[in-house]
């Protein structure tokens, strides 16, 4: 005696258990780019940032010195033009915290010829909480180039 119907309902399991275990999977992965989509999009934010900040950094220079000289001489707030610019180019959100907010200038002060910033900050994942990882880090740098005024 042949029974039709009992292959078939066993492909039928299968497929069942297949799917069962194979669409979490699935989830965790659109997850996941999802969470490095946002990592992404925040790093570019962060990097728009940098950037403008040490453009407007390198503007700060001392115009009487430099009418006199020629030299591009920094005035001494120029790190104050920093933090006000980086932060007015990023978004105030819950889901990120800048952890650190530097820069430096390349040679000197006194004949300064760029300025770079750099900047860090972590994300808070969504999806990615569900395999261990709770935030990411992510990091950027931006120059301002500082060049010689001729007389």
């Amino acid at each position: 005696m042949v029974k039709p119907h009992s292959d078939s309902l066993k492909q039928k399991g299968n497929v069942l258990i297949m799917t069962a275990l194979l669409m979490p999977l699935f989830l965790m992965l659109c997850g996941m780019v999802i969470d490095i989509g946002r990592a992404f999009a925040f790093k570019a934010e962060i990097n728009r940032a940098c950037m403008i900040s040490a453009e407007e950094a390198a503007k700060e220079i001392n115009i009487d010195i430099a009418q006199q000289s020629g030299n591009s001489r920094l005035a001494g707030n120029y790190a104050d033009t920093i933090n006000k610019f980086f932060y007015l180019n990023i978004s105030q959100a819950d889901n990120f915290s800048i952890k650190s907010l530097e820069y430096d200038v390349v040679d000197s002060l006194s004949f300064p010829r760029y300025i770079n910033v750099y900047a860090a900050a972590e994300i808070n994942c969504f999806f990615l909480k569900l395999t261990g990882i709770e935030r990411i880090t992510v990091n950027s740098h931006g120059s301002g180039r500082l060049k010689k005024i001729s007389n």
